[in-house]
């Protein structure tokens, strides 16, 4: 089984430089499938993850299944990300997940990375989008 493992953020001859989603810094857009509940998957520099930003009355269960939603403009919808192991008591407004990472980025073999189509860029909510 597949899913989000990093993003790329170098280029180098022979090889890529590609930030884990477990790292600190990185993170994705995610949507329980379940639910449809979104919020935000960051990494905690291992495992598990922890998904944030989800609101405190949301629809989540162990076990439920977390696929990348698209909303960052980074990662295209669907694509596995984990799958909920903790629901915590709510800190503030918003329920405390963590995620069992889809993917064991240790045991990786092959990677498909994606690439933007030429010529196409991703809009950003200022932009107004071109009509012809």
């Amino acid at each position: 089984m597949g899913g989000a493992v990093g993003r790329v953020v170098g280029v180098e001859t022979g090889y890529a430089r590609v930030r884990l989603l477990s790292d600190p810094n990185s993170g994705a857009a995610g949507v329980i499938v379940r639910s449809r509940t979104e919020g935000m998957v960051v990494g905690r520099g291992g495992d598990p993850m922890e998904m944030v930003y989800v609101p405190k009355y949301a629809d989540v269960v162990v076990g439920d299944r977390v696929v990348t939603s698209g909303l960052d403009g980074v990662f295209p919808r669907g694509f596995g990300l984990g799958r909920v192991t903790v629901v915590g008591e709510p800190v503030g407004a918003s329920k405390s997940i963590r995620l069992e990472p889809e993917v064991d980025d240790h045991s990786l073999e092959d990677v498909l990375i994606l690439l933007e189509p030429s010529g196409t860029r991703l809009l950003t909510p200022e932009e107004p989008e071109a009509t012809p």
